[in-house]
């Protein structure tokens, strides 16, 4: 069930100036003499461009405005997609422009050139990966520019591993899905400098685990030791704090349990533009306290998020906007407006709104938070709603066979009703209240549980 995403930069590169290569690298000197030659890479007044960056420096940029450029490039990664059947290409590097004399085939220059060109990168990988008809290829990318929530899915910069640049992110993260980025994702706990501490790393994760894509990465240090990645069990060792390791293993169990969930909202945004990570202002637009939050969010339409975002910190005050909340973890009812709540190293506070259905993916034997499973489709496991008590309907997305189901939920004082008439019989429903923890299967489509 592996998929192959591939790395890419959009140049060629100068092999004199990196350090780790020689300079005899004679197809590599026929390709940036033919790119010359042609015209195919973007222009520096009358000469070629030379990457003026840290990174890739001096090596001559693709022009993706330039119709000849691009069918030179993917002629050169055709038998990627043709023999070696990738799956997708994260797209790094699309912000190597600078400069007012940096001119483009389409004509554009300076400050709008280097605008342009993320999107003109994007959209001319995009077309190659979907050119055969499948679309279930991926696009991860970095930099971007108006068009470019068109072509998701995207992750922030090298961010430090600090708390500032934990903080960083998450205001990034909202600050896209306003854009209309609705596949957002960062790399937990950060990617460049020191390591973060265990505490970092454990409230990092647990974040990560509530955001559209999850993902941890870092920079390259040469495999000297002490080892830089920032894997869990890296993480442990280098810390001396275990924690770390178990603290990712729980929240990469309910990752998995949530997959249908995030892959339901990801339909939502893909037919309406609402990012899966909502912004509260976006979610909540006329209530003037959720307007003002940059702190917590919502993921898709049913949980509030609330990270911790300093060190030491127990506790958090959240904002629940008006109506009936319950506790993700425990199902406790939480009143709504400020509160300030309990936030233990190893949990982050998510509340469901009353009349929910998340829907999730569980083990064939076990309905439980963080119950271990595989990917929908790749082995054992059932999907199992999860519904709060209240009032509510919405419609669902199977995530194997892709069905939609219409979901309604009704409650009177003793018991609360889920009917989901296309639904197969058997599909577990999971109520979880104040005092309630009730699993029952649905008979014809519908099932009554007690809330008693």
């Amino acid at each position: 069930g592996i998929r192959l995403v591939l790395w890419q930069i959009p140049v060629l590169k100068d092999m004199a100036e990196d350090d780790e290569m020689d300079s005899d690298h004679p197809q590599q000197t026929r390709d940036v003499a033919y790119a010359d030659a042609a015209g195919l890479t973007v222009r520096a007044g009358a000469a070629p461009y030379r990457n003026r960056g840290w990174w890739f420096p001096k090596s001559r940029v693709i022009d993706f405005s330039n119709p000849a450029a691009r069918e030179w490039w993917f002629a050169k990664r055709a038998y990627l997609l043709d023999e070696f059947g990738v799956d997708g290409f994260k797209t790094d590097g699309g912000e190597h422009l600078w400069g007012s004399d940096v001119v483009t085939h389409d004509g554009a220059t300076g400050d709008e050139a280097g605008n342009r060109f993320p999107t003109q990168y994007l959209e001319a990988y995009h077309r190659f990966l979907v050119k055969d008809g499948r679309h279930d290829r991926l696009l991860f990318s970095r930099a971007g520019f108006t068009g470019s929530q068109l072509l998701p899915a995207h992750w922030a910069g090298d961010e430090d591993s600090t708390w500032e640049a934990y903080r960083a992110s998450l205001t990034a993260g909202l600050s896209a899905g306003i854009s209309g980025v609705a596949f957002w994702g960062w790399d937990i706990a950060g990617f460049s400098g020191p390591l973060p501490s265990s505490e970092l790393y454990q409230r990092a994760t647990a974040m990560a685990a509530f955001c559209p894509i999850m993902q941890y990465h870092s920079e390259y240090n040469g495999h000297r030791r002490p080892l830089a990645d920032r894997t869990p069990w890296n993480m442990a060792e280098q810390t001396g704090d275990r924690r770390a390791l178990e603290v990712y293993r729980h929240y990469s169990r309910l990752r998995m349990n949530l997959v249908p969930y995030l892959f339901d909202q990801g339909v939502v945004a893909a037919q309406t533009g609402l990012p899966i990570m909502r912004a509260m202002a976006l979610a909540f637009p006329a209530d003037a306290n959720a307007s003002r939050l940059d702190d917590q969010y919502m993921l898709g339409s049913e949980l509030l998020v609330a990270p911790v975002l300093e060190p030491g910190a127990t506790r958090r005050r959240v904002y629940l906007p008006s109506g009936e909340w319950f506790d993700f973890w425990t199902g406790e009812l939480v009143d709504d407006g400020w509160r300030t709540v309990p936030a233990p190293l190893d949990r982050i506070p998510v509340f469901v709104r009353q009349g929910a259905v998340v829907p999730l993916w569980m083990p064939p034997d076990d309905v439980s938070l963080a119950a271990l499973v595989g990917l929908p489709g790749d082995g054992d496991g059932r999907l199992v709603l999860m519904i709060t008590p209240g009032e509510g309907a919405g419609v669902i997305t199977e995530p194997v066979t892709r069905e939609r189901w219409p979901v309604e939920i009704r409650r009177d004082s003793n018991s609360v009703t889920v009917t989901a008439g296309e639904a197969p019989d058997g599909t577990v429903v999971w109520l979880r209240g104040p005092r309630t923890d009730r699993r029952a299967k649905l008979t014809d489509g519908s099932v009554t549980v007690a809330t008693g």
